[in-house]
């Protein structure tokens, strides 16, 4: 249950990323001001709230079937997203919904309008091979994986600051398969049982130190300099070094977190909603006319009150589409969603011989 609360933890952080960098925060503080420094410390923190998403479900799901019923559920579940609220904008907004709008609602995942989710269903149909490798493979073999995959796709390009693979930051289907391999490798692996919590939390803690300070120094230095700051991003994305041992690191802290039976219904019961969370707000609608920009205002604010603020809005914005996706699964739940599409892909699987 530990994972769990990551996974609504991880959610948090990835809406609090789009208060802070897309809804204005960021580009309105004074560059190098004390709300500049406070405003990237949270926004870095936070950074690795994709990459720790992805490793759950490498870590929770290698020893899953493979069902088709699951991916036809969340498809669902987009498209009842997608289309209510292009709807909703169409009917509070008269003129402003064209064909093109209604197109990418009837098909999310191939227009894109969720990368991480296109990815996932890219990600989907090579679960089976990645799932047999890992539960067959010895831990010694898993270990050399793990440690492949870190250097080969994170740490080397990083130093040759170049991108031989293609990962594009990490916004890609490659380096989510890389994740739930990663992920996959850390339970197989034991690895939570191997680093106590304090190192995992200290680990974190500099991780993101050295992420922050690698931004923040050289535009210090380039406005020494030159009177002008620049942008230093060498390690800010979801595929630098730094980052993603945060993510790995904060994983194994959450797999040894010890959950009260209260806790442990609470969590069972929202956690589900995380991904509703993502699919609601961050859709192309919602997103650039309630999102973008929207928090700018915020950088006026006394530097003791930015970050509170900044995370307060981010709070609302989470629980607003919590309460939305539970609604959505009260009503799946009613019309036995899940029920009716495991016992279609049972009659298929008959049919075909599998």
């Amino acid at each position: 249950m530990g994972i769990e609360a990551l996974r609504i933890v991880s959610m948090f952080m990835i809406v609090v990323l789009h208060v802070l960098g897309p809804g204005g925060v960021l580009s309105a503080v004074p560059v190098l001001s004390v709300r500049y420094q406070a405003a990237w410390l949270v926004e870095i923190a936070c950074y690795c709230a994709v990459d720790c998403y992805a490793l759950i479900s490498g870590y929770v799901g290698r020893r899953s079937r493979f069902r088709c019923s699951r991916l036809a559920q969340l498809w669902l579940q987009m498209i009842f997203y997608t289309v209510l609220i292009t709807a909703a904008f169409a009917v509070l907004q008269p003129g402003s919904i064209t064909g093109l709008n209604w197109r990418s609602a009837a098909l999310p995942v191939m227009t894109q309008q969720y990368w991480y989710l296109s990815a996932y269903f890219g990600l989907f149909f090579l679960l089976p091979v990645f799932n047999t490798a890992l539960t067959h493979l010895n831990k010694r073999s898993l270990a050399l994986l793990g440690a492949a995959i870190f250097c080969v796709y994170s740490l080397l390009p990083c130093l040759l600051q170049s991108d031989p693979f293609y990962l594009r930051s990490g916004y890609c289907m490659l380096w989510l398969c890389l994740l739930y391999v990663l992920g996959g490798v850390l339970a197989e692996c034991g690895a939570a049982g191997r680093i106590r919590t304090r190192t995992a939390l200290l680990g974190f803690c500099a991780a993101v130190l050295l992420t922050w300070g690698s931004k923040l120094v050289p535009e210090y230095l380039a406005l020494c300099r030159t009177g002008e700051t620049g942008v230093s991003d060498l390690l800010v994305s979801y595929t630098s070094p730094t980052v993603l041992a945060a993510a790995l690191l904060l994983l194994l802290l959450f797999a040894q977190l010890r959950v009260s039976t209260t806790g442990r219904r609470i969590l069972a019961r929202i956690a589900p909603a995380a991904l509703g969370v993502y699919i609601i707000h961050v859709h192309p609608l919602v997103f650039t006319r309630c999102i973008e920009g929207r928090f700018a205002g915020l950088a006026a604010a006394p530097a003791a009150l930015l970050l509170p603020e900044a995370l307060g809005a981010a709070l609302v914005i989470y629980l607003a589409c919590t309460a939305a996706e539970l609604l959505r699964a009260r009503i799946f739940l009613w019309l036995k969603v899940s029920e009716r599409l495991q016992a279609l892909e049972q009659r298929m699987r008959q049919k075909i011989g599998l």
